[in-house]
């Protein structure tokens, strides 16, 4: 598991602290619709970009995932507030409470 950190998540755009449910009980998966040739080693620069997009793009306090997978099978820590505990992810804003995401780096519409 590659840490916020490890990714290199700016701390200081989080304006807000995370908010929890009382469990997790599914787990949602995505894809980030983004490109499937990319290397390894570019992976963190992907995750640093979609954080950008959903907290300055889409004015959302965090990344929207809990947790990002890239092709190479690296599993990024994503939303803060705990890898281990219910964090509100973005895919559970006024809807389907008490669920995880995780989003695979790349577009699965095709094939890779």
């Amino acid at each position: 598991m590659t840490p916020r950190a490890g990714r290199g998540a700016d701390e200081s755009l989080v304006k807000n602290p995370a908010a929890y449910s009382t469990d997790t009980k599914v787990v949602f998966t995505h894809h980030t619709a983004g490109t499937n040739d990319y290397t390894c080693e570019q992976s963190p620069d992907i995750n640093r970009a979609i954080f950008l997009y959903h907290v300055q793009g889409q004015g959302w306090n965090d990344i929207g995932y809990h947790f990002l997978v890239d092709k190479c099978g690296t599993v990024f820590e994503g939303r803060a507030g705990g890898i281990d505990k219910p964090v509100v992810g973005a895919q559970t804003y006024g809807f389907n409470t008490d669920t995880s995401g995780v989003a695979f780096l790349g577009n699965y519409n095709d094939a890779i």
